[in-house]
């Protein structure tokens, strides 16, 4: 009877500095993260928006390049009619 009192003593302590130990760790953990730096450096943004810029003229150029492809030579682009103005 008294080993299994004592067993059990042991046993919760145990588990008390274990969990003490793991607060411990996620706290000092979670106030390193606060202070870290979040999001990319202004370097980097700068090259992700040229990087950005680049792809996008990509893209348009292509788009002018098959539309000029498709279309027919000797005419000219017309500007639709706009139906709402009276």
């Amino acid at each position: 009877m008294i080993f299994s009192h004592l067993k059990k003593s042991l046993h919760s302590g145990f588990k008390f500095h274990v969990m003490q130990k793991v607060i411990l760790s996620l706290s000092v953990f979670f106030v390193a993260l606060s202070f870290s730096n979040c999001g990319p450096a202004a370097e980097d943004r700068f090259k992700m928006k040229e990087t950005a810029n680049h792809v996008s003229d990509s893209i348009g150029k292509a788009i002018d390049a098959a539309l000029a492809e498709g279309a027919i030579p000797g005419t000219t682009p017309v500007a639709p009619v706009d139906s709402a103005k009276k």
